[in-house]
């Protein structure tokens, strides 16, 4: 059963063949054997093996579970759901149809709270049954219990503290709880556990870019390449990565590269190339890009927040390409727009120096103060230092 909790049906087999050679009419093994075959061999062998099992014992709890199982993964979903409920009628400490339930009653049943009764049961009558217990930790992780998650994660990493799906996640909770050293620990060791894993890289690339640490990030983001080279937000991802290191050639490269493969429609890498257009003077070039990143808030400003801490970059970007071109009032207006989406630290800055260029010193006061208090309330003495620079430049 354990082989069958990881989908590995031929090892099951293996395993099953010399019990039932010797015990050809057991029903829980001619049950675990519909299991594999469900896995393995088809939905036939498996429901061979199952009405067998029922014939002889109509009252096996495991070949309920295993007609649940087959129901299940043959689009039987009420089916799979009412056996899996025969099941634990008749072995109330039957984990597994209660984890299986569960999925059912999570994903086509849309049944949140069934879910989760049916998952903090399971690990009630086992408590060492690890896929019921990472899948509460990562329910309580997405409904902000992260004590609750954190200590699943934990008794987990203590069965099996190489599971990279454990490591990932309490990664996810150290990063959440401001335990940095301990989060690129985990991050480290989850990768190391599933190298190929792109949710894992994805995010361990965003925590390094959240430490503006770029160089680590970057092989990161190489590897995203590498696993998926038709996708135009890895090679974004990587595209950001190089700017912010000042390889802009490159970062150039990979927008382009990007664009090529997802379209124009691939907005982030759009913003991408506007950004980086006007790192190079190019700023007339990068106009179109950068007013076409702001027309799509919802596509960029994650990237914006990612890298940037706004999701009103692109706003941002367009109001410095105004201003390289002489454009004083329409950079204004941008900024303007940007503080209506999204009022952080670099908005207030941005549109603070604008208006102290342009003369208006009461606004651009204003504005600094705002910053100001942001930057106080987030403890960032570098951004503190900024703003008292710029202020002391005011009449």
């Amino acid at each position: 059963m354990r082989q069958l909790d990881i989908n590995d049906g031929s090892a099951a087999l293996e395993t099953l063949a010399p019990a039932l050679a010797a015990h050809p009419d057991d029903a829980s093994l001619l049950a675990a054997r519909g299991v594999a075959n469900a896995i393995y061999n088809g939905a036939e062998p498996a429901r061979a093996d199952i009405e067998r099992a029922l014939s002889l014992e109509p009252n096996n709890a495991l070949a309920y579970y295993a007609r649940g199982y087959l129901n299940g993964r043959t689009s039987k979903v009420d089916e799979a759901i009412a056996d899996y409920t025969r099941a634990i009628e008749l072995e109330p400490t039957l984990v597994r149809a209660y984890y299986q339930r569960a999925s059912l009653l999570g994903y086509p049943k849309n049944d949140a709270a069934g879910k989760r009764r049916d998952l903090d049961r399971a690990v009630e009558v086992g408590p060492d049954f690890v896929p019921a217990r990472i899948d509460r930790a990562w329910i309580q992780y997405y409904s902000d219990e992260l004590d609750g998650a954190l200590s699943d994660a934990n008794y987990v990493l203590k069965l099996e503290p190489k599971l990279s799906s454990a490591l990932y996640l309490r990664a996810l909770l150290n990063e959440r709880q401001g335990h940095v050293a301990e989060a690129r620990r985990d991050f480290d060791a989850a990768v190391a556990a599933a190298p190929d894993d792109r949710n894992v890289i994805i995010d361990r690339a965003r925590f390094l870019v959240r430490q503006s640490d770029y160089a680590t990030a970057l092989p990161d983001a190489d590897r995203l390449v590498a696993l998926d080279v038709a996708s135009p937000e890895a090679h974004g991802l990587r595209g950001f990565i190089l700017h912010a290191l000042g390889r802009e050639d490159q970062a150039l490269a990979a927008f382009e590269q990007a664009l090529l493969i997802g379209g124009d429609a691939a907005w982030p890498a759009r913003y991408g190339r506007g950004v980086v257009l006007l790192a190079q003077g190019r700023a007339r070039e990068a106009l179109e890009d950068l007013k076409a990143a702001r027309e799509h808030p919802d596509q960029v400003g994650s990237t914006g927040e990612l890298f940037y801490g706004t999701s009103a970059m692109p706003s941002v970007d367009l109001a410095r390409a105004y201003q390289a071109l002489g454009q004083p009032n329409d950079a204004l207006q941008a900024l303007n727009g940007a503080a209506e989406q999204d009022g952080t630290f670099v908005v207030y800055f941005e549109r603070g120096k604008a208006r102290a260029a342009s003369g208006d010193t009461a606004g651009a006061r204003e504005d600094f103060q705002e910053a100001l208090r942001l930057a106080a309330e987030a403890k960032d003495e570098k951004q503190r230092a900024l703003v008292d620079a710029e202020l002391a430049k005011l009449p």
